[in-house]
């Protein structure tokens, strides 16, 4: 879709609440976003679809959902916009000054590990900037984009022109979790006989997900018993207490229960991989483009496990 020549003709503001209503999915969610009434939001819409030539958004159930041509707009209007706040910024970027709102995605592991180091900063480095968080496995390419988030932190790859991708930014290997009365806890690393010896408990966020350790084994020819599943990382723990099944976590997200179950590692590759995505067009953005930084600066951070 090329940009309709009259949505030129509109102002900053207005391209700005047709990006905000496309996020919340919701024009009174905008409304008190921006401290305006229905109304107001309403009659600016009307302006970007009399522009466009399109409807834009649509009622369905007890929403709204974007057509076609609006989610082709929205990055024409990212582009816009991020391009409007270099011209209009400073080449010094203070973050205390930023004022935004960020739409993140995120996974478990990175919600647990690295972002409340990050959002710690944040308080103190740019107070102004508001963070809105989004599972982190919903559909990754359509919502980076659609322009539905501005940075994306959890596994998986995307093939699609515009989308910019820092590789494996958060890596770790899984350990496996279990009564401390288990059989199994006497030994100091377990290998895929032992692990495939009994029940498990899995982490399925979504149909088809294998954890590492379950995908090397059966890569190897073995078929795991799977007894428990949850789509919740933080459910595995609690399971494991008191029975005879095994769960595997990453041991970042394993370590805080050390007092309580005995956690093992594999003497085969059981890798995490959580990488980072941004689109094209809001590359440029210095305010995004610094809390990138701010990520990786505490990921840099982390220290290595023991176990």
């Amino acid at each position: 879709m090329s940009l309709p020549q009259d949505i030129l003709k509109l102002d900053f503001a207005a391209l700005r609440t047709f990006r905000l209503v496309y996020q919340k999915a919701s024009f009174a969610a905008a409304a008190d976003e921006l401290g305006m009434n229905a109304s107001s939001i309403s009659y600016t819409i009307d302006r970007v679809r009399k522009a466009a030539g399109d409807p834009l958004f649509v009622r369905q159930g007890g929403g709204i959902v974007p057509t076609d041509q609006c989610q082709s707009l929205l990055m024409h209007v990212e582009r816009i916009l991020t391009e409007a706040e270099l011209i209009s910024g400073d080449d010094n970027f203070d973050p205390a000054k930023a004022e935004a709102e960020i739409t993140i995605l995120s996974a478990t592991y990175a919600n647990q590990v690295i972002w409340p180091q990050v959002i710690q900063r944040l308080r103190q480095e740019a107070p102004g900037v508001k963070l809105f968080f989004l599972s982190g496995y919903q559909n990754l390419p359509e919502t980076l984009s659609q322009g539905k988030v501005d940075i994306a932190l959890t596994v998986g790859t995307v093939d699609v022109s515009g989308i910019r991708v820092l590789k494996s930014n958060l890596r770790d290997m899984h350990v496996c979790m279990m009564n401390p009365a288990h059989p199994l806890a006497s030994k100091k690393v377990l290998t895929v006989e032992d692990y495939v010896s009994v029940g498990h408990i899995r982490f399925e966020p979504f149909p088809g997900w294998l954890q590492a350790p379950i995908r090397y084994a059966v890569e190897q020819g073995f078929n795991p018993e799977r007894v428990i599943a949850s789509d919740v990382a933080q459910d595995l723990p609690h399971f494991v207490q008191g029975s005879d099944l095994l769960a595997a976590l990453p041991s970042r997200l394993a370590w805080p229960w050390r007092d309580r179950l005995a956690l093992r590692p594999f003497d085969f590759p059981t890798p995490i991989r959580n990488s980072m995505f941004w689109s094209e067009a809001t590359h440029r953005s210095p305010v995004k483009a610094w809390l990138r930084g701010l990520i990786l600066e505490e990921v840099e951070k982390l220290p290595e496990l023991r176990f």
